[in-house]
């Protein structure tokens, strides 16, 4: 019961965090705001779909990711764009766009 409840309460307090240091921070918050976003994409793809990310590759045996199907929740923000390495979602396109504008603010 214990985890059931703290999972999703640290991916909530994470994203308030990081929404709150986007704020604080004027320069850092469009890419601040872009990683949050993304991140909380990510976790509520893999919140849905019973802790595990369902991807549109080949089943990796990994215990993080599952196969995508029929009974799969929130298809778009799942793992579903091919990389040419592995495939990678909406959230995870975020992420990197966001990490990229927080090392150019730096570099302004």
């Amino acid at each position: 019961m214990r985890k059931r409840f703290f999972k999703p309460m640290i991916g909530l307090l994470l994203g308030v965090a990081i929404g709150a240091f986007a704020r604080r921070n004027y320069l850092l918050s469009t890419g601040a705001f872009m990683e949050a976003s993304g991140s909380m994409m990510n976790y509520l793809a893999i919140s849905v779909n019973g802790w595990k990310m369902p991807s549109k590759g080949p089943d990796m045996g990994s215990k993080n990711h599952c196969r995508m199907g029929t009974e799969t929740r929130h298809p778009l923000l799942c793992d579903i764009f091919n990389i040419g390495i592995g495939f990678a979602s909406m959230g995870d396109f975020l992420i990197v766009a966001g990490c990229v504008l927080v090392l150019a603010s730096y570099w302004h």
